[in-house]
């Protein structure tokens, strides 16, 4: 075949393509480079330059692929491997912990073309590149992003309980938490005995412990016997009952520990607690 023939240019696409279907990613970005260079005005041109970045990023030489992807998106824009080269480029940014550019391309994929498959996809990995960067208003403000656009992907399911943790556990925000703990149980993202023990610390943090037992027994009273979160509201239940001297209380909820028969350290633990308590009762009481 002459290297000017009008058919070397699908001769090397084809063996590229096949190249890259069997993981030769080297040799694939051999061929791809070769239609680039030599057949710029050919069909398999755009293709060739999108896969070419694609082989770069199967063999993590993420600089060559982060170039190619630019490049793509930038010469190719309206091409149909565009938005998944622009996802690409946020991806190779994150691999190279570059989260604010990350999440930076990312949203501007979303912004620019909103009814791309990748759409929602980026925007859940530039929450992910907001948290590695310990900005939790963003990256709680890019989860209601995905759940007001795009509330049927799988990427929205169980947002709203990511959105509660944030404000609990990083930001401290606890009246935000059980605001977004309600909206997590009406969307079904939650056991019961979960978001009882997660509602039960943010009262409890709160200083508001009457409502934190009530939360807590809601837990304990849900799923299984030997439930973690269930165990766990019954321990927190025996603390509080033991910081207001409430010892029957107490006692009482570290015996519903020891009935659950779990784990022997959890056990353990109540019985020890229950001796602990009794020993320093005076006698009568």
């Amino acid at each position: 075949m002459r290297p000017d023939s009008p058919m070397a240019a699908d001769y090397y696409w084809t063996k590229g393509q096949e190249s890259f279907a069997e993981g030769k990613y080297e040799t694939a970005a051999k061929a791809f480079e070769k239609v680039t260079l030599e057949f710029a005005d050919s069909e398999s041109s755009p293709g060739a330059l999108y896969y070419l970045a694609e082989s770069y990023y199967r063999m993590e030489q993420l600089d060559q692929a982060l170039a190619g992807f630019r490049n793509f998106a930038k010469t190719h824009p309206d091409h149909d491997l565009a938005a998944l080269s622009r996802f690409r480029a946020g991806t190779v940014l994150f691999k190279q912990e570059e989260y604010e550019k990350a999440s930076t391309t990312y949203e501007l994929l979303a912004e620019q073309e909103p009814g791309s498959e990748y759409a929602p996809m980026a925007l859940y990995n530039a929450a992910l590149s907001y948290q590695e960067l310990e900005d939790w208003p963003s990256a709680i403000g890019t989860m209601m992003w995905i759940m007001a656009d795009f509330p049927e992907h799988e990427n929205a399911k169980g947002l709203w309980y990511q959105v509660a943790s944030l404000y609990q556990e990083e930001m401290g925000d606890y009246q935000h938490a059980l605001e977004s703990y309600d909206k997590a149980e009406a969307a079904g993202d939650v056991d019961p005995d979960e978001i009882g023990f997660r509602r039960g610390e943010c009262y409890e943090k709160m200083g508001r412990m009457d409502l934190a037992l009530s939360c807590y027994e809601i837990s304990a009273s849900a799923g299984s016997a030997s439930a973690p979160f269930r165990i766990a509201s019954l321990a927190q239940i025996g603390q509080i009952c033991e910081g207001r001297s409430d010892w029957p209380g107490a006692i009482q909820a570290y015996q519903r520990i020891i009935n659950a028969n779990g784990k022997p350290e959890w056990t353990e633990m109540a019985q020890g607690r229950i001796a602990e308590i009794q020993a320093n009762q005076p006698a009568g009481n």
